[in-house]
């Protein structure tokens, strides 16, 4: 990169080993500014890099995207991915970034390192902590007696930081998630309230509500703590009731209200819940 196109740089590089952590090899760490419309060429990570954005914004390739990160975001990108920076038109772009090969047997980051196991790359926004331990970290090489376990201290916090970050974001997730199943519940239980005397099979719902018999058995189970059929069961076997209790229909009748396939399939599911069958239920009801 031309060095006109820099406002400002701290940027030191370390071979293999040169700068060994608990955590990883530090390859590099760097605070660089740069001017209006510059660019880091595009060219292959051969370490894991997380840059954190102060101020400006530019256009990231990250892999085979391209997208725009700006003040606060944090880009993790892993080692082999094609990576490029530049600068927006409008603003100088200054950020941190700290490249290194991780170990991810180290216990106290072994979690984050496995969390991230499958991702190539993300972005996220920062909780106002991660700024800190950034200029912490630079600060620290600007000392005549710099410490490797204040290095290894900082980097240590900022990864962790981040895991927090994914972490509360996963939960966020899984909540949002949790709202949605219980409110897909409600739809099944309001429709089957609204239609069940129509309703014939579970699979009948769940191609009206456009889910699948599966994801809609699991989530009505989940929530209410009964099947979709046991409950489409107790609406229908309570109609029965009322109507060999009150009205004039016939058996049968009954039957194809309710839309069972048969006579016989009413007999076994009126059995199942109440223990006698529909001709004794009427009997019994027509003597008192």
């Amino acid at each position: 990169m031309n060095s006109a196109s820099l406002l400002f740089s701290y940027d030191r590089i370390f071979n293999k080993g040169q700068l060994n952590l608990p955590s990883g090899d530090i390859m590099q760490i760097a605070e660089l500014s740069l001017i209006q419309d510059a660019q880091i060429p595009e060219h292959i990570q051969h370490c894991d890099e997380i840059t954190y954005v102060v101020s400006g914004q530019a256009t990231v390739l990250s892999g085979n995207k391209e997208f725009t990160i700006f003040p606060q975001q944090i880009h993790y990108i892993k080692k082999g991915l094609k990576h490029a920076i530049i600068a927006d038109k409008g603003s100088n772009f200054h950020y941190f970034c700290i490249g290194f090969l991780p170990n991810g047997d180290y216990s106290d980051l072994k979690g984050f390192f496995d969390f991230v196991g499958d991702k190539e790359d993300f972005v996220i926004k920062d909780d106002s902590r991660i700024n800190f331990y950034f200029n912490s970290l630079v600060n620290e090489f600007y000392q005549s007696d710099s410490s490797k376990l204040m290095i290894h201290c900082y980097f240590c916090q900022i990864i962790i930081s981040i895991f927090r970050i994914l972490k509360q974001q996963r939960k966020q997730i899984n909540m949002s998630a949790a709202d949605n199943s219980g409110k897909t519940a409600y739809q099944i239980l309001r429709y089957i309230d609204r239609n069940y005397s129509g309703i014939k099979r579970v699979k009948d719902i769940a191609n009206e509500l456009s889910y699948s018999e599966y994801y809609l058995s699991h989530v009505f189970k989940e929530k209410t703590g009964m099947s979709v059929k046991s409950y489409l069961m107790q609406k229908k076997i309570t109609l029965a009731l009322e109507l060999l209790k009150y009205s004039n229909m016939s058996i049968p009748e009954i039957a194809d209200h309710l839309n069972f396939s048969s006579v016989h399939s009413f007999d076994l599911a009126f059995r199942q819940y109440t223990g006698s069958n529909p001709t004794q239920f009427k009997k019994m009801s027509a003597k008192q």
